[in-house]
């Protein structure tokens, strides 16, 4: 009984064992997790508040009545180009009215054409302005130019004005040549005292509105200017105090290299030398510019740092706004993305990963890093150039992973030439 017992033990130990290494890789392929490697974008970002430094002018506009904008913020304006027109009472669109009828009128006679129609004319070219100024607010509301919306709207009304006004001169009696030339005379003398015109007193770009800022910055800082004067510039620039812009004013922007001074934390106090290139983005529009370092000052608070950034192009409605939210795109790598567990590391310094073939076996594939973040790490595509384990070190050029192959993301589990599915 005893010596079966013994003689048994051999055998149950050889089949335990048999049974062991052959569950062995069930067991292993129970917890190998596997990813695709996908073409992607690694950045690595900073938020940073940006600040715009404009070289501008500001000038008042007469308070004395309403203001009908011949061209619109953001527009280049040559020096004495006409800017607006200041309408200091009701009386003259009604003015302008009746002399674009005489005018009408009058061109009607010279050509010999028939009286009757002028009015109908008239009330034709008012219908066209005012389908153009609908246009045009659905413009403004759609991009949230709401001023310019607000703007055209009282065109429009004084549009619909105005064709009242044609409708009763058609019933007015007929006048000679000589009776619509005084009346015309006597129309324009009255003009010139209703009318004032806004022309620019420089070439430039208008923006309209003040902040109190438009004097307050360098635009070019040295040592010669005032630091903590302009710490607490910046300070109160990134308030909400001077976010409505104060109306009564318009401003001249004077074409230049556009600068924007960055309110950043410390993680970009040592990243740039100066004359150093940089990209910045708005997330709001997508828009990436290029910039150039200039300097760094310290912050109001000792918290944060102030880099002056000198741009090659202008952000979106830089003629009007002061403040963005902004992004420094510190790195960006593009190539397959991987988790950052499979990628492996050999005593020479080689990286590689345990790729999947067709027949599912695990295949340690050479692979180079571009960067990494906490969770995934990119990898260059096509062949590459490393050091083979042998004595003499000798390099060589081999492929690597491509796009979709299946990697192993826990790899330490995992010996090579096993079978994974």
């Amino acid at each position: 009984m005893v010596i079966g017992i013994v003689a048994a033990v051999p055998i149950i130990l050889v089949i335990g064992l048999y049974i062991f290494f052959r569950m062995s890789p069930l067991i292993s392929q129970i917890k190998v997790e596997v990813m695709l490697a996908e073409y992607g974008t690694l950045e690595e970002t900073i938020p940073v508040k940006g600040i715009v430094v404009r070289q501008e002018s500001l000038y008042p506009i007469p308070a004395d009545g309403s203001v009908r904008w011949t061209i619109q913020a953001g527009q280049k304006t040559a020096k004495q180009q006409k800017l607006a027109e200041i309408l200091v009472s009701d009386e003259d669109q009604s003015l302008l009215l009746q002399q674009q009828l005489i005018a009408m009128r009058l061109e009607t006679l010279a050509s010999g054409g028939d009286l009757s129609v002028y009015s109908l004319e008239a009330m034709q070219e008012i219908d066209q302005q005012m389908t153009y100024l609908m246009t045009d607010i659905r413009h403004n509301v759609k991009n949230e130019q709401y001023e310019l919306a607000f703007q055209n709207q009282q065109m429009l009304q004084e549009m619909a004005e105005q064709k009242q006004l044609v409708s009763v001169h058609q019933h007015l009696p007929e006048m000679s040549v000589e009776e619509l030339e005084q009346q015309q005379d006597l129309i324009e003398n009255q003009l010139n005292h209703l009318t004032h015109e806004v022309r620019a007193p420089e070439a430039g770009i208008l923006g309209i509105g003040s902040d109190g800022l438009e004097e307050g910055f360098p635009l070019i800082y040295s040592d010669e200017e005032n630091p903590e004067l302009i710490k607490q510039i910046i300070k109160y620039a990134m308030s909400d105090d001077h976010l409505e812009p104060e109306a009564g004013y318009y401003r001249i922007i004077q074409e230049h290299r556009w600068h924007l001074y960055l309110v950043a934390g410390e993680e970009l106090s040592e990243a740039y030398e100066p004359d150093q290139r940089l990209m910045i983005r708005d997330p709001a529009t997508g828009k990436e510019v290029r910039g150039r370092f200039v300097t760094q000052l310290a912050s109001p608070d000792n918290e944060e740092i102030i880099l002056l950034i000198e741009l090659n192009e202008e952000l979106a409605e830089w003629y009007q706004k002061r403040q963005y939210s902004l992004e420094v795109i510190r790195q960006r790598q593009e190539g397959l993305i991987i988790s950052k567990t499979a990628v492996m590391v050999d005593e020479l310094g080689n990286q590689s990963v345990f790729r999947l073939d067709v027949n599912g076996y695990a295949v340690r594939t050479p692979v180079r890093e571009l960067g990494r973040n906490e969770s995934v790490a990119v990898l260059s595509m096509g062949p590459l150039t490393v050091t083979m384990a042998d004595a003499e070190g000798d390099e060589q050029q081999v492929q690597t992973i491509r796009q979709y192959d299946e990697i192993v993301t826990n790899p330490e589990i995992v010996i090579e030439g096993q079978r994974i599915r």
